[in-house]
């Protein structure tokens, strides 16, 4: 009706599950949770459509200052973060039994900086294939514990952690396999490291 060429969809690595750790564009798609399913439900409904150029966004864990505080948005290096600069509170660990290098979750963090930087440049490109679908992660992995420790030591202080019961919605590690988004685009996130991410939302 309004004649749009290009439509792009903030997806997510959701639509992934947790049958495997790291995740390319081809791989199957079961998501564990109603988030990963209705991001999946859309995907799909955009692969039908054959006369716009769609492009599908699959962001991994997204971190940036807390900007988006006003809609109760915040990812777990910015509560982490509060807790440090609270006198009182302690952080809740869902879990330090999973199967990861130190029992808890590892994620692939991928900072807003750096989201920007990729859409801005996928934006600007000539794009001959649709529906393009896309991987927008770091290609590495931190587990909670990592960020635990960076902001330790950034702060110079400890927190308090209480350890309670692993959810069963939890993957334990989720990594975005990046060499396609490299390929096509040569982009590289610039954040990609716990000092570098912890050290960028204070």
């Amino acid at each position: 009706k309004h004649n749009v060429k290009n439509f792009y969809f903030a997806s997510s690595a959701a639509v992934y599950g947790d049958y495997k750790k790291k995740f390319n564009e081809n791989d199957i798609t079961r998501p564990k949770n109603y988030y990963g399913y209705t991001k999946l439900k859309f995907e799909n409904y955009l692969k039908k459509q054959n006369k716009i150029n769609i492009c599908i966004f699959r962001f991994f864990n997204i971190v940036g200052p807390s900007i988006y505080s006003k809609y109760n948005i915040k990812s777990v290096v910015n509560i982490l973060n509060e807790k440090f600069l609270s006198k009182k509170d302690a952080f809740y660990l869902n879990g330090d039994n999973h199967d990861t290098k130190d029992g808890t979750v590892c994620r692939d963090f991928i900072h807003v900086y750096d989201i920007v930087r990729a859409c801005y440049k996928i934006f600007d490109s000539k794009r001959k294939k649709s529906p393009l679908i896309l991987n927008i992660g770091t290609g590495k992995s931190l587990s909670i514990m990592d960020l635990i420790k960076e902001l330790s030591i950034i702060h110079k202080k400890k927190i308090k952690i209480i350890i309670k019961k692993k959810s069963n919605s939890d993957c334990p590690e989720v990594i975005a396999d990046v060499s396609k988004i490299y390929k096509l685009f040569s982009f590289k996130p610039k954040i990609n490291n716990a000092k570098r991410l912890c050290g960028s939302i204070n």
